[in-house]
């Protein structure tokens, strides 16, 4: 996790932070996104970038 993510939450304990943090990635894999490639094709070796 990015320090500047974890520098915006105000805890009393780091077990509430740990709390905190498993709840923030529940919600975040509650709703996962499918990630699609873009120019794919530039990213196979056996065909040759054009430029």
């Amino acid at each position: 996790m990015a320090r500047t993510f974890l520098r915006h939450i105000r805890v009393q304990s780091w077990e509430e932070l740990r709390q905190r943090i498993l709840l923030g990635i529940a919600e975040i894999n509650a709703a996962p996104v499918v990630h699609r490639w873009k120019k794919f094709d530039a990213l196979n070796p056996n065909q040759q970038a054009t430029v």
